[in-house]
C-alpha cells in the first residue's frame, strides 16, 4: 500500500472522507491483483504504511466486506480478498441475462423513455476500445451502459435487484479490464460492435432483438472472463 496513492487522492480531494478514500485504495489493489484472492487482509500493515491509525482502515475493510470483495472463513481470523469461483461467475452471469435482457426488451417496447443518444455515445466509445487497445476503459464504460439501460426502464424492482449485482460486475469488469491491459491479444473483437447491436435494437423497437443481443453479449462477456481470468 503506498502511501503516496493516499496523499495524492487526498489533494484531489481534500474534503473526502479518509476511510472512503482507504477503502478505493484497498479496491484498486484487489482489482488489479496486488493483493492476491484469498490473501488477508492485515489492517495493522495497512495502517502503518499509509501513516494512519486503525479506525479508517477497520471501516474501509468493513466496506469492502459489505460490498462482497472482502469475505470471512469459516474457522479463520480477519478478511481475505475474495476468490472468484466458477460457480459464482456462472451464477453471475445467469443473474445478469435475466435482468439485462429484460431491461433491453422493455426498452425496446418503451423506447421514449430512453436516451439513445446517449446510449448510442457510449457503444460506440465501447466499440473504440478495442480498436485503441485502452482496456482501462473497458471496467468502466460496461457497466454504466446496462445500469443505464435498467434504469431506463423506470422498473423499481429491476433496478433494485440490478442494485445488487453492482459490485460482483464492476469487481468482475474490474479484473477483466486489468488482464486484458496486461494480455491485449486475449480480447473478443466481436463484443466490441454489441453495444452497437443493443441500442439498434431499442432504437427501432424491436424488444425480442434487444433482448437477445443483450443476452448474447452478457454471454461473450462470461466466455471472455472463463478464458482469461484464473477461477478457483
Amino acid at each position: 500500500m503506498d502511501k503516496s496513492l493516499l496523499d495524492a487522492k487526498l489533494r484531489e480531494n481534500p474534503f473526502a472522507q479518509l476511510s472512503v478514500v482507504v477503502q478505493d485504495l484497498i479496491r484498486d489493489d484487489i482489482v488489479s491483483f496486488s493483493l492476491q484472492p484469498d490473501t488477508r487482509v492485515n489492517g495493522s500493515q495497512i495502517a502503518e504504511a499509509l501513516g494512519l491509525s486503525r479506525t479508517p482502515v477497520d471501516e474501509a475493510i468493513h466496506a469492502l466486506a459489505d460490498e462482497g470483495l472482502l469475505v470471512q472463513k469459516e474457522g479463520r481470523r480477519g478478511y481475505y480478498v475474495y476468490a472468484m469461483t466458477r460457480m459464482a461467475v456462472e451464477d453471475l452471469y445467469y443473474a445478469r441475462k435475466v435482468v439485462e435482457g429484460t431491461a433491453s426488451y422493455l426498452c425496446a417496447l418503451h423506447n421514449g423513455q430512453v436516451d439513445i443518444a446517449r446510449l448510442k455515445k457510449m457503444a460506440y466509445e465501447f466499440r473504440d476500445i478495442f480498436t485503441s487497445h485502452d482496456y482501462r476503459r473497458l471496467g468502466e464504460l460496461d457497466p454504466i451502459f446496462h445500469k443505464l439501460i435498467v434504469e431506463y426502464t423506470k422498473n423499481e424492482y429491476l433496478v433494485r435487484m440490478y442494485h445488487t449485482l453492482d459490485s460482483a460486475i464492476s469487481y468482475h469488469n474490474g479484473r477483466l479490464s486489468h488482464l486484458l491491459v496486461e494480455s491485449p491479444e486475449l480480447s473478443v473483437p466481436s463484443i466490441s460492435t454489441q453495444h452497437i447491436t443493443i441500442c439498434n435494437a431499442i432504437e427501432f423497437g424491436v424488444p425480442d432483438m434487444a433482448q437477445n443481443a443483450a443476452v448474447a453479449h452478457v454471454d461473450a462477456c462470461a466466455d471472455m472472463l472463463r478464458r482469461t481470468i484464473p477461477l478457483y
